[in-house]
């Protein structure tokens, strides 16, 4: 099999569109275009006048261009170094004034963050705090089976009775934790 034929089969193998592609040179190059091409070059450069015009320079340079060029040079620098003076700037002032902000933030942000209030409620008096109505209403509302198994809406059971500790086992139990 030869490179060609190989390279024919891999192709379809791959399912490639190129595979259906015709194996014919879609362009055509006029008979001995290469042998000639150099003559035709040489011809079109001679008719065109190219030689003649490469001697000529074609740019032409203003009149007193380089007699006056360092003076209009010498202007432009004065016109563009005129400063007004100010009689404040605020410039000296602005980089000490964005590290004082900068460092203002993350101090108040740093209090602000670490800032624990010292009233905090714990979980078993939060939990106290819950009426045992809106619990029953809960487990009411919600068809749960461990909920309705632990807790019916008739019982009289107290919430406040529960240690923390049946309340994370139960949590936990639930996926809740």
């Amino acid at each position: 099999m030869t490179k060609g034929n190989d390279i024919q089969v891999e192709l379809k193998e791959m399912n490639s569109k190129l595979a259906q592609l015709p194996k014919e040179m879609p362009f055509d190059v006029p008979d001995n275009y290469f042998n000639a091409v150099t003559d035709n070059i040489v011809e079109m450069v001679l008719a065109n006048d190219f030689i003649e015009q490469q001697s000529a320079n074609p740019y032409t340079v203003p009149e007193q261009y380089f007699s006056a060029f360092p003076q209009k040079i010498n202007q432009k620098i004065k016109e563009e170094t005129t400063v007004t003076p100010t009689l404040f700037s605020l410039y000296p002032l602005l980089r000490p004034m964005q590290v004082a902000a900068a460092i203002l933030i993350i101090i108040i942000g740093g209090f602000s963050f670490l800032h624990v209030p010292k009233n905090s409620i714990s979980f078993q008096q939060q939990l106290k705090n819950i009426p045992d109505e809106v619990v029953r209403e809960y487990v009411a509302q919600n068809d749960d089976e461990n909920l309705n198994n632990n807790f019916s809406i008739n019982s009289t059971y107290s919430f406040n009775k529960l240690s923390e500790e049946e309340i994370t086992q139960f949590l936990e139990e639930q996926g809740w934790q």
